[in-house]
């Protein structure tokens, strides 16, 4: 689904309470929306992942995010866009540390303690994760992703199978009809119920494939949806599988955050332009021009210290990875400087000076 951008604005009425968008534009955005929530995720092949979309709340906007009207009207649209199609079922948040949301049932518990056990928690998750995304896995697909090597016929991966679907099903638990959110294996393969979701497919629900497409309240309702990198912390014995996926995730992730910069910074909406750069820097911390989008942001806000503390921050990761800055990145700060910014000693010869 792909939600386009239609920059029209209409006059709101006393019963209309999104100003800057037209009612036929909002009532495209929520049916669409609404439409996705309801048919879930949908089948796929058990080797690619389903490409449908679902939603889930975002995160609260920052105090300081909202610097003009403007800006405060696009905050309420997107926050309107995500709280009306929120989901009931768990969600399976893999855009920052790897969680499960709204959980039903009971997280595993480490037999030696007889407390809940962070590791299989956290097992569980990516398993969570791998069947929304891949419904229908067969056994052998199932085992490839978490015991690489090992025979998928063979008894030891079969009881590795039914431990870890056993301490999901009991973590995920029920509906409110009782009906379990992730069933017994079936002649389908492994899947778990269509109502359960990823905060990536509500990403890609809001945002499309082409995030030029997409309206503004509905990028930055995307991009607050981001808790930072993909999988971030995450064990890689549980995430060998989404080596394609975390790669395809940063790229349109830092692609909808630089869409949204730079209609913030046409629009002088420098609380976007904030959540925008910074977005992009935690996903992808090698991308020299998502640093300086976040100077920018932050000198355009007036935010001196922050500007050093990011300064500093690019010449840490650039030392650490003994690489030169890009030319542009010299400009910056040196045109910075100028206008009376401190910064740290270290940016002396990299700034050229």
């Amino acid at each position: 689904m792909t939600i386009t951008a239609e920059h029209e604005t209409t006059t709101a009425g006393a019963a209309w309470p999104l100003p800057g968008i037209t009612r036929a534009q909002a009532q495209q955005l929520f049916e669409a929306l609404a439409a996705a929530l309801g048919q879930g995720v949908g089948a796929g092949p058990a080797d690619r992942p389903a490409d449908a979309p679902a939603l889930m709340t975002a995160a609260p906007a920052p105090a300081s995010v909202s610097s003009s009207s403007g800006e405060a009207a696009v905050d309420m649209e997107a926050a309107e866009l995500v709280e009306r199609v929120r989901p009931a079922a768990p969600v399976v948040a893999i855009m920052g540390p790897l969680r499960v949301i709204g959980a039903a049932g009971d997280a595993p518990v480490a037999r030696s303690t007889g407390t809940v056990s962070q590791a299989q928690t956290q097992r569980c998750a990516a398993l969570a994760a791998f069947l929304v995304l891949y419904p229908g896995a067969s056994a052998e697909a199932y085992t490839a992703a978490f015991w690489p090597g090992e025979r998928a016929d063979g008894p030891a991966a079969a009881a590795s199978r039914n431990k870890l679907s056993g301490q999901l099903r009991r973590y995920l638990g029920q509906d409110g009809e009782g009906r379990p959110f992730f069933p017994r294996v079936g002649a389908d393969g492994y899947r778990l119920h269509e109502a359960v979701t990823t905060d990536w497919q509500t990403f890609c629900g809001l945002v499309g494939s082409e995030p030029s497409r997409a309206s503004t309240p509905a990028l930055v309702a995307a991009l607050r949806l981001v808790r930072g990198a993909p999988f971030e912390h995450a064990r890689p014995r549980n995430i060998g599988w989404a080596d394609d996926l975390h790669r395809v995730m940063v790229e349109r992730i830092t692609a909808a955050a630089f869409e949204l910069g730079a209609r913030a910074e046409g629009a002088g909406c420098v609380g976007h332009r904030q959540l925008a750069a910074r977005v992009a820097r935690t996903v992808d911390p090698s991308c020299e021009a998502a640093w300086r989008a976040s100077v920018a942001a932050e000198a355009a806000a007036g935010a001196r210290e922050e500007v050093a503390r990011l300064v500093e921050g690019l010449y840490a990761y650039l030392g650490a990875v003994e690489a030169e800055p890009e030319a542009e990145t010299t400009e910056l700060v040196a045109r910075l400087r100028a206008q009376g910014y401190r910064m740290g000693a270290g940016w002396e010869g990299l700034a050229g000076s």
